[in-house]
């Protein structure tokens, strides 16, 4: 388009944010002009997404008029990190650039402590003259870290940072951003405009990580009664905390009640508490009730009674209600379902009791009762999770609906087979998804209701389960389990006895529907690592890399598991101090703290000269070992502690001195790597989302225009 000559400011882009101790808060502000000459101006922000949230803040929040972004966080310890992504979109007819880019506020009394970044999701800075043009969208990677340090901490006093970029309309000086690229949310990358189909200086990351439990939930769902009145009908509790109730009462003439009684719940008088209900799979019908109980076998107590129907809920969902203790109770939590006459059905749920008010359905994250204790220690271990074993990687439009390859008939949730001679219903080939997300089914052809049914499939496209038919919606929202890799839709065509068409379906990842595209393709690319393990720890990582045509393993992480300990007698004040010299210590780096250096699955430290707070707290000098420090053990043996050793599996991951760049030798890996490269981005938008069979590792490329 012709460019006008004339500048003028169109709109400013505003962060401010406030330091105090271990405390953030933060606002994106857009102030804009409209109209120019008969063109439009019109900028705004739009999907905001979490990439990070350590700290379990609420996700940022863009307001109505799309002005602004509003965030706050506040940090409980270093090394935490919050980081979203959020669009900046010039929707109107004038392109823009940027015409002044001003930063202050972080400087000598607080860069050690804090980390605050904004770049393009391609990885680049933010420039003066940098072009937005009409009709297009950037994205913005909005990063604040509380980082560590053994020397400083963040002082009481607030100071604050401020960014300040001008838009200004876009002249002969404007420099195109590459925002080919574009970051998303659990590993989801959008390619915009491919006109090729080849990537480039393809980098895949480890990922390494370790939850963290901080001993909120006061439920323990293994401290239930024994009494054949407590748990009746079949109540099963597994290892994760769900609970499983399913009760045929469909020839019964009175009501049938299936119980799940926990014993001690220790509530404060006066406090106010939450209770959390996690559905994970809900089927027929029924009601499910919860409350709490001072004694067996009456219903007076402290949290009131509650209740949720089963056709009022659906798999994935998040129930939070509030109450006050009044009374300090013996018995914990009487959880019941009922059953009624003729009814039948089954629900599988979790709970949660979490003092204070902040929890809501979108920011929690259930941990399991540790009794008050973080983890990882000794009785509740935690597992160090890393990129291995068996990967995908899926290439494919944002519709994942394949119109071209319907069948007629209807498939079973049962069994996962199909009734071909079932005319009123439709369905589809698999379709690989990701384990854990939400997808959105819907279609904008008509405005009638419309049936689905989803069946869930695993890596070997074994049949799982299925969810039934669901009821008549405009669209449907799905969660994928944990353990489905594909899934197969059938849905409804007939209306009040008519066929109808359904057109410009679709079939795209999220909770909300949104702009119908077309179907361009979909491809699932297998990345089996065999033994290789991709690990990450801070900013060190290990990643598979193409050199000259050749692929190589960069390892910057090393690990080791722990089999015996020898207890240090030197003074009686280090009984409770058992070490580990590392196999290859001198290949291990030393100049590193335990949080940003080491990952150990009972709490550890490798390192030297040190002082840390973990859980019992503990100083140290030592030199390339493992070092364990709990008072629970000052009285064990070594033999009691070696004995116990042989039981539990104790490993730990640590930063090594020298990197090492090896070439990979397993072909199959070799030739998977290389299809990756060849031949599989679509003409238009594509998404590639990265999958893991433990945990997911990220990506970087280029491709070819």
């Amino acid at each position: 388009m012709k460019r006008i000559n004339k500048k003028f400011i169109i709109f400013i882009l505003i962060l401010f944010i406030s330091i105090g101790f271990a405390y953030l808060s933060a606002s994106l502000n857009i102030a804009g002009l409209i109209g120019y000459k008969g063109n439009t101006w019109n900028v705004y922000f739009d999907n905001v997404q979490m990439i990070k949230n350590d700290v379990s803040a609420d996700k940022p929040i863009i307001n109505n008029s799309k002005d602004s972004v509003d965030f706050n966080i506040t940090f409980s310890e270093p090394s935490e990190i919050y980081k979203f992504s959020v669009d900046v979109v010039n929707d109107g007819t004038i392109d823009a650039m940027i015409g002044e880019f001003i930063k202050t506020g972080i400087d000598s009394t607080n860069e050690d402590y804090i980390d605050y970044s904004v770049k393009y999701s391609n990885g680049e800075e933010v420039n003066v003259n940098d072009l937005l043009m009409h009709n297009t969208k950037v994205r913005l990677i909005v990063n604040v870290e509380y980082k560590y340090t053994t020397d400083r901490l963040a002082p009481e006093n607030t100071s604050s940072y401020s960014l300040t970029i001008k838009y200004v309309q876009a002249n002969d000086n404007a420099r195109k951003v590459e925002e080919l690229v574009e970051s998303g949310n659990n590993n989801t990358f959008v390619l915009n405009n491919a006109k090729a189909n080849s990537l480039s200086n393809l980098k895949i990351y480890g990922n390494t990580s370790q939850t963290r439990y901080s001993g909120k939930n006061l439920y323990n769902v293994s401290d239930y009664c024994l009494d054949v009145s407590c748990v009746t009908n079949g109540s099963i509790a597994d290892e994760d905390g769900w609970i499983t109730m399913s009760v045929d009462n469909s020839s019964g003439s009175s009501t049938k009640y299936s119980n799940f009684f926990t014993n001690n719940l220790d509530l404060v008088i006066g406090d106010t508490y939450s209770i959390v209900v996690e559905i994970k799979s809900v089927s027929g019908t029924g009601s499910l009730a919860y409350s709490s109980v001072l004694e067996q076998g009456t219903s007076n107590g402290q949290l009131g009674n509650h209740s949720i129907d089963f056709n009022q809920v659906s798999a994935g969902d998040i129930i939070v209600a509030r109450n006050n203790a009044v009374e300090s109770g013996k018995w914990g939590l009487r959880t019941f379902g009922a059953w009624g006459a003729g009814q039948s059905g089954s629900i599988t749920f979790r709970l949660s009791v979490i003092k204070g008010t902040g929890v809501t359905k979108d920011n929690f994250v259930y941990e399991p009762y540790v009794g008050g204790i973080p983890s990882p220690n000794p009785d509740y271990p935690q597992d160090i999770h890393s990129v291995k074993d068996i990967n995908y990687i899926d290439i494919s439009g944002k519709n994942l609906f394949d119109k071209e390859n319907i069948f007629v008939g209807h498939v079973l949730s049962t069994t996962g087979g199909i009734q071909s001679n079932n005319t009123s219903w439709r369905y589809t080939n698999l379709i690989p998804v990701t384990p854990g997300e939400k997808y959105t089914l819907s279609w904008t052809s008509d405005n009638s209701y419309f049936q689905c049914n989803y069946t869930f499939f695993d890596k070997d496209n074994s049949f799982i389960n299925g969810l039934g038919v669901q009821a008549w919606k405009y669209s449907d929202t799905v969660t994928i389990p944990d353990n489905a890799y594909y899934v197969r839709i059938s849905y409804s065509v007939v209306v009040s006895g008519t066929t109808v068409t359904r057109e410009n379906i679709q079939f795209e990842r999220g909770s909300t529907n949104t702009t119908y595209e077309e179907y361009i393709g979909n491809k699932r690319i297998e990345l089996n690592l065999n033994n290789l393990e991709l690990n990450k720890i801070a900013d060190y990582k290990d990643y598979i890399y193409n050199k000259d045509g050749e692929w190589y393993i960069h390892k910057e992480i090393g690990n080791s598991t722990v089999t015996s300990l020898t207890r240090n007698t030197t003074s009686n004040s280090n009984y409770n101090r058992w070490y580990k010299a590392l196999p290859g210590a001198d290949q291990i780096d030393t100049n590193v703290n335990n949080k940003n250096g080491a990952l150990c699955n009972i709490a550890c430290l490798i390192g030297s000269g040190n002082t840390y707070n973990l859980y019992d707290g503990f100083t140290v000098t030592a030199n390339k070992e493992i070092i364990l420090y709990f008072d629970k053990w000052k009285e064990k043996t070594t033999q009691e502690i070696n004995d116990w050793l042989a039981e539990n599996n104790v490993y730990s991951y640590y930063k090594l001195l020298n990197y090492t760049d090896e070439k990979i030798t397993d072909t199959t890996l070799i030739n998977q790597l290389d299809s990756l490269i060849t031949n599989n981005l679509f003409e238009g938008t594509n998404y590639v989302t990265v999958i893991g069979s433990d945990l997911a590792p990220t990506i970087a490329f280029d491709y070819e225009k």
